[in-house]
């Protein structure tokens, strides 16, 4: 299965890398602009071949990040560029000879087309998939479990906007919770008892940590953590692992109270008590397992018909726009360098996505990776496309052309350190995985 997952990444980001340099390639054809060669990826070339009376060659090269479309003209009339067998070309059909507007479009025309490969992205999530809404703070109760013996029970008329597992504290989230990474959390119990296998006995609090909520595991009892009790206070900054190593005591059992609150007309709250979890335990192996409590998230399932479709397309291109927008800015005033990740991160978001939330959730991922590709590519940074606008910017503002070497210095300079930055961010991603 890994192998099959490495080849949809590879085949997945091709496609983005494709369709962004085939906006530049047939841009520049449209304008006339002689092609020499659509390149994805980078290095040593796999495969190399043009038409017969064609004059663009395809190469598919060894390092699959990137690619690029390399034109007649892009570094003024430099005739070094002229493949075997072509003397000379057009000089019309240079692009530095045509309209600058032109060249603007040539320019934009893979972020466009990366921008519009993620409309039809979340198009296709949002249409051709049952639509999956994840209530994190209501419950449904399996029959026969557990937690239906101890008497919890479903609101069958309205299942998802009348009962709740414990009662919302996030609106008091302390620093040290913040500090836990529980950033939004319910809690179930304040009284829980842990009993060892030497007899003693563990008061903690117990609570739902709703960040590690998927649609795949929705049980409840997957995403409970445990803080002890200390002067009447919970102490967030003291976890207590359940899954016994062979440092910690073996955990025999686990009991708590499980209240339930309904916020109906009558806002009446009633507690169940006497819930207990057992855990199954071998002193030797130091292994620990939670018994399935029977009490999971309420999915609500849905489709959307094409109006719906298509408002909830514009809605997600937009939400993803500002996020990126907001992120990248975050990055120039030093924050959120954590959440940053190359390809090796990508390839495990992207195939976490895939096993725990389904093929929609896998496309819409792609779609704002698509997002991610044509607003990054917007930076004017030398080597990237918003580099190349910055330049005709001035260009036409100043009617003065820049010194070609000075653009062809900066240019350099400027793949060799998103490299350098490429290279960091998979050393990143490295020690991220352990």
């Amino acid at each position: 299965m890994i192998i099959l997952h490495i080849l949809l990444f590879v085949l997945c980001l091709s496609v983005l890398v494709v369709i962004h340099e085939l906006g530049h390639l047939a841009a520049a054809k449209a304008f006339g602009v002689y092609c020499f060669e659509f390149s994805v990826g980078f290095g040593p070339a796999l495969f190399r071949k043009k038409r017969k009376r064609g004059e663009t060659y395809i190469a598919i090269r060894s390092i699959p990040f990137g690619g690029y479309v390399s034109m007649y003209g892009e570094n003024e009339n430099d005739t070094s560029e002229l493949p075997d067998g072509v003397e000379n070309i057009d000089p019309k059909r240079s692009l530095a000879n045509v309209k600058k507007w032109k060249k603007a479009i040539i320019m934009a025309a893979g972020v466009f087309l990366n921008a519009v490969l993620a409309l039809v992205l979340f198009f296709i999530s949002n249409s051709c998939f049952e639509q999956k809404q994840l209530y994190l703070s209501h419950f449904d109760v399996i029959d026969n479990s557990p937690a239906s013996t101890a008497g919890l029970v479903v609101d069958v008329e309205n299942p998802y906007t009348t009962l709740y597992v414990g009662w919302n504290d996030i609106n008091n989230l302390s620093e040290e919770a913040n500090v836990a990474g529980a950033n939004g959390f319910y809690i179930v119990s304040k009284d829980g008892i842990i009993t060892y296998e030497d007899g003693t006995n563990l008061t903690v609090a117990v609570i739902i940590d709703t960040s590690k909520a998927t649609f795949k595991n929705r049980d409840y009892v997957d995403l409970f953590r445990y803080f002890p009790i200390e002067d009447n206070e919970i102490n967030y900054m003291n976890e207590v692992k359940i899954n016994a190593s062979s440092s910690e005591k073996a955990i025999l059992s686990l009991d708590f109270t499980l209240t339930t609150c309904s916020y109906g007309e009558d806002e009446i709250a009633t507690d169940i008590k006497g819930y207990s979890i057992h855990l199954d335990s071998e002193v030797e192996g130091k292994t620990v397992t939670l018994e399935d409590s029977g009490v999971q998230m309420y999915l609500y399932t849905y489709w959307n018909n094409f109006g719906q479709a298509i408002s909830e397309t514009g809605k997600d291109f937009g939400k993803s726009s500002v996020m990126i927008f907001e992120a990248l800015g975050g990055l120039f005033v030093g924050k959120g360098w954590d959440s940053v990740g190359g390809p090796i991160a990508i390839f495990t978001e992207s195939t976490s996505t895939l096993q725990n939330f389904g093929a929609s959730y896998f496309i819409q991922l792609w779609a704002i990776i698509s997002v991610n590709l044509a607003i990054f590519n917007l930076i004017p940074f030398p080597g990237l496309d918003g580099w190349h606008l910055l330049v005709l910017a001035i260009e036409g503002i100043t009617r003065k052309k820049l010194p070609e070497k000075a653009k062809s210095i900066a240019s350099f300079v400027g793949m060799v350190l998103l490299f350098g930055l490429m290279i960091l961010i998979v050393i990143k991603d490295i020690f991220g995985l352990f």
